[in-house]
């Protein structure tokens, strides 16, 4: 467990590493620099900026942490009270910095009576973008104590398992992506591995069709490969079936073409309905849509 003065030192980290994110994670700031040393073309400043990006998270860890010892010992944090200190400090700085502004720059200070709100209260900190995280912490202190009463009760997990679907931008696609949380096989079924065991948590996964009695997921995976002169990184997936009823989603694809209706037949070997429609399957369709397979077993009787 770490010591109270052991937690305030980590913060210190954090703050300033926090302090030199600021400072170089932008372009026009190094450039002011005389940078002597640089990686991949990259001044060595900029590549270390981008590792201090961890600040906010390592500070929102520790917070977290000592809130939970201190639940631990008195069933509660008083959420009210932090809020309320909070608000007075960060109110403090508010009065402090933007009559400034005011003064400075009149066209961008105070704005109308809907900035002046949103800036108050942290909803939308127009007036800094860097206070961004105070109303997230804000948010997170109000349910504190009930996340720190589930986390004791039934685990870090139930916090997931009970939590919403998680939705991710990919700025590639431009469309938004859902990511459910799922106990699920750790890999493909095998001659040997006939039931693979399931993580011990949750992951989450990509829903791709969901049927009557059958759903079926991908999973994301990444792989990285290092050596003294080459470092390679991989991705790909594995697809997943869950059947309603059951606790555990079952691996059935991940990206072998070899041997894939002998594959299917023992993923599918507690499905008699199955052995038919692996039979006949188009292994050239399968390859190109695998969820294809998990439509006809949900149409199957």
């Amino acid at each position: 467990m770490l010591l109270k003065s052991e937690s305030v030192q980590l913060k210190g980290v954090a703050i300033m590493t926090m302090v030199f994110l600021h400072l170089f994670n932008r372009a026009e700031n190094v450039d002011l620099c005389i940078n002597s040393v640089y990686l991949f073309n990259i001044p060595l400043t900029s590549q270390l900026a981008k590792f201090a990006e961890i600040c906010v998270p390592l500070y929102l860890f520790l917070s977290g942490y000592g809130l939970y010892i201190l639940y631990l010992k008195n069933n509660n944090i008083s959420p009210s009270r932090r809020i309320f200190k909070l608000y007075l400090n960060f109110w403090t700085v508010f009065i402090i910095f933007i009559p400034l502004g005011c003064f400075l720059k009149p066209d961008q200070y105070p704005g109308n009576l809907l900035n002046i709100v949103e800036n108050v209260t942290a909803w939308r900190t127009s007036y800094n973008w860097e206070w961004w995280f105070i109303f997230p912490y804000i948010i997170l202190l109000s349910f504190a104590n009930v996340l720190f009463k589930c986390i004791r009760q039934y685990g870090f997990w139930s916090i997931v398992v009970s939590s919403k679907p998680v939705k991710y931008f990919d700025e590639k696609g431009k469309e938004w992506i859902t990511f459910v949380p799922l106990m699920a096989q750790k890999t493909m079924p095998s001659v040997w591995v006939k039931s693979p065991k399931p993580y011990k948590e949750p992951v989450f996964m990509i829903p791709l069709y969901e049927g009557k009695r059958v759903t079926a997921y991908m999973h994301p995976i990444t792989t990285q490969t290092n050596t003294k002169n080459l470092h390679i990184t991989g991705s790909g997936c594995i697809y997943y079936f869950k059947v309603k009823g059951e606790d555990v989603a079952r691996a059935f694809w991940m990206s072998s073409a070899i041997g894939v209706k002998a594959m299917l037949k023992i993923v599918f070997k507690d499905f008699p309905e199955m052995k038919p429609i692996i039979k006949e399957l188009d292994t050239d369709k399968f390859y190109e849509d695998p969820t294809m397979l998990i439509k006809k077993f949900d149409e199957a009787k």
